[in-house]
């Protein structure tokens, strides 16, 4: 069993970071180390901390040195703290540092060994028919293709590997129940959407995008990707958007985008002043939309 004091810790730590006070958080992290000096999920933990903390500070030697202990993550997969799948924690850290072959390989090797168990589970439950299987990886490899820009990767994995938890992609749900214009979260529907549209099939793109609009009207890369697939189409597409939710304003900021990549610039002028109008308050806001309405206005 874990020591209840570790644990407190590392549940500190967590909240701490999530709320992105990392100093404190290593802070937490380092008083368990004390407490716990060979648990190699405490020490991995603390490398991911600090390796983000050097990366963000401009300190390689910080970076470097949370590089190492954060390789033991990946080891300590199945350690005692269920907050935080500790392998997830390492791959995720490779991510962002664009270390994308090395993130690659963990997260293939990861899927893998999962795959070989989800087919060990019964396909009947008390009755109940459980189908389909849903691999935990599969996501986080369909963000990796999307940041490291290879749709085709991503497009060759929906034809490789069917544990996606749905029949067709076309099921594909949106993860998180709060998407931000500034998160760096992707939502797996909008990953593979937009495989979809760079490999030849916008039809099924189209699919995928509408949901992710729908679950999250704020999300700026569904936008981009809308700007891409609809073409000339994009500003009345944007205003049935906006006329869904007259209340979100990001359909006529982007439709500011489309019209002033037209040539329209009194029209664009005009959409962005509009949306500013819908809550000129919310310039503070985590989303910033006002901020970014008065950028596409400036420009």
């Amino acid at each position: 069993m874990p020591d209840s004091g570790v644990e407190e810790l590392v549940a500190q730590a967590a909240k701490l970071l999530h709320q992105g006070r990392r100093t404190r958080a290593l802070d937490h992290l380092d008083a368990a180390r004390k407490l716990a000096p060979n648990d190699g999920q405490v020490l991995g933990l603390r490398g991911v901390t600090l390796a983000r903390m050097g990366a963000a500070l401009g300190r390689p030697g910080w970076a470097n040195e949370g590089l190492r202990e954060a390789e033991r993550l990946d080891a300590q997969r199945n350690g005692p703290y269920h907050w935080e799948d500790a392998s997830e924690a390492y791959i995720e850290l490779l991510i962002d540092l664009r270390r994308f072959a090395e993130a690659e390989r963990l997260l293939r090797e990861n899927y893998r060994v999962e795959a070989l168990n989800l087919y060990k589970e019964p396909r009947a439950l008390a009755g109940v028919w459980i189908v389909p299987r849903r691999s935990h990886w599969l996501p986080l490899l369909a963000q990796l293709y999307y940041r490291a820009n290879r749709p085709g990767a991503l497009r060759a994995l929906l034809d490789e590997a069917p544990e996606w938890g749905v029949v067709d992609v076309a099921g594909l749900q949106r993860e998180s129940a709060s998407i931000f214009s500034g998160s760096e979260e992707t939502p797996t529907a909008l990953a593979v959407a937009w495989a979809l549209a760079k490999t030849g099939e916008p039809g099924r793109a189209w699919q995928l995008l509408d949901r992710v609009l729908s679950d999250s009207a704020g999300y700026d890369p569904a936008y981009r990707l809308l700007l891409d697939l609809a073409g000339e189409g994009a500003v009345a597409e944007l205003d049935r958007l906006y006329a869904l939710d007259p209340l979100e304003e990001r359909p006529l900021i982007w439709k500011a985008v489309a019209l002033k990549t037209a040539g329209r610039l009194e029209e664009a002028e005009a959409a962005v002043r509009q949306a500013i109008a819908v809550d000129p308050s919310d310039g503070g806001t985590p989303i910033a939309r006002r901020r970014f309405a008065e950028k596409v206005l400036s420009e």
